[in-house]
């Protein structure tokens, strides 16, 4: 009957841990790359732009209270989805 040589258990072991700590620098450059690449220009060009979609710019010469269209009748409501 064939046994496992230890020794190959120690390379599996030392595959394994090298290869953990190539993903953990892989993925942090991937998500640094994607950030600088192409969230900051794309943010940078909405500002330059004036882009406001979170409506975050303070308006003082309006209400922030926005109008929402009510249920027509009442079973609307039991119908929701």
């Amino acid at each position: 009957m064939l046994q496992p040589r230890p020794a190959l258990g120690y390379a599996m072991v030392a595959v394994a841990a090298t290869l953990f700590a190539v993903n953990g620098t892989v993925s942090k450059v991937v998500l640094a790359a994607t950030l600088y690449l192409v969230f900051t220009p794309v943010a940078l060009a909405f500002r330059l732009m004036g882009r406001d979609a979170l409506k975050l710019k303070p308006n003082p010469s309006t209400s922030y209270w926005q109008r929402k269209s009510g249920a027509k009748s009442g079973e609307e409501y039991l119908r929701q989805f």
